[in-house]
């Protein structure tokens, strides 16, 4: 995503939002929220929002309308992501990861996470033309993994897996250490910043990495450091855990796919944790995306 692709904050509609949401019949505020909620746009802290109204009393009291706001705004945000048709390129990835990140990460910021994940991928393009004698998709792949993994360290958390922290991007930029879906997705995002064909499969128990060129492809497994796999070790690991080998395995996943398999597997960790309003929340977005609802 680049600078351009950030939508402009429509301030003086959403002050004139809030000041409606301010003094509107309690009965009808919930309209409210939802029209603010689908104004302000994905990539800005409704926080910030808030403290830009001019009006100090009206700043205050809209704070207690943040969670609500934050609530209807992501519902919004999916369910316009359920009406578009299925893609493989992942141009709404970037977007729903980090709405899944703002849900178990209070102080997520969409632009330091775009920084970093810019940041990474000039690191990379600067390996690039450091190489271009020697430069093949192989070595690009190789190259790609020394920035992420050597000097970011970027990997699995083998010590404690059923963490919620491990499935938010953000957390995961902070901490260096997530599960093989969440690493995969700042791969692919790094990836498409700088053309390379990665793509996400859909293998059981773990999810993988599938790079695909003309000139070379393989899988690659973020969690155990990048490491690189063929077809037949894929196909071995499929056995060994009972399933039967399927294309469905190792086709390339879709945006929708990977949100759903985020979804499952936090929606797991907080049912066996307890935490049931997360869980539930997490289900009507799961629901939403799904278009179950």
């Amino acid at each position: 995503m680049k600078s351009s692709d950030i939508q402009p904050l429509p301030v003086e509609e959403l002050g004139n939002l809030f000041y409606e949401l301010e003094f509107t019949p309690q009965e009808s505020k919930h309209d409210v929220i939802r029209r603010i909620s689908s104004v302000i746009p994905w990539q800005h802290p409704i926080l910030d929002v808030m403290d830009m109204l001019k009006d100090p009393i009206l700043r205050m009291n809209s704070r207690s309308y943040y969670r609500l706001i934050q609530t209807e705004r992501t519902y919004f945000r999916f369910q316009k992501m359920s009406r578009k048709q299925s893609s493989r390129n992942y141009e709404d990835l970037e977007e729903g990861a980090f709405l899944i990140s703002e849900l178990g990460d209070p102080e997520a910021s969409y632009f330091e996470m775009k920084e970093y994940l810019d940041r990474l991928a000039n690191r990379v393009e600067e390996l690039y033309d450091e190489n271009l004698k020697i430069l093949s998709d192989e070595s690009k792949v190789n190259l790609l993994i020394r920035v992420l993994v050597e000097e970011e360290g970027l990997t699995g958390n083998v010590k404690v897996y059923d963490l919620p922290e491990n499935s938010f991007l953000t957390n995961v930029i902070k901490s260096k250490v997530g599960i093989p879906i969440s690493l995969s997705v700042i791969y692919i995002l790094v990836a498409k910043r700088i053309g390379l064909p990665l793509y996400g499969t859909n293998m059981p128990f773990h999810f993988l990495l599938f790079f695909d060129s003309p000139d070379f492809s393989t899988y690659i497994d973020p969690f155990h450091g990048g490491v690189l796999l063929d077809r037949a070790t894929c196909e071995k690991f499929l056995e060994t855990n009972g399933f039967q080998i399927s294309q469905k395995y190792f086709a390339r996943t879709s945006t929708n796919s990977i949100l759903k398999r985020m979804f499952r597997n936090l929606i797991n960790i907080y049912k066996k944790s307890g935490w049931t309003d997360m869980e539930d929340l997490l289900t009507i977005y799961s629901d939403v995306l799904e278009k179950k609802r």
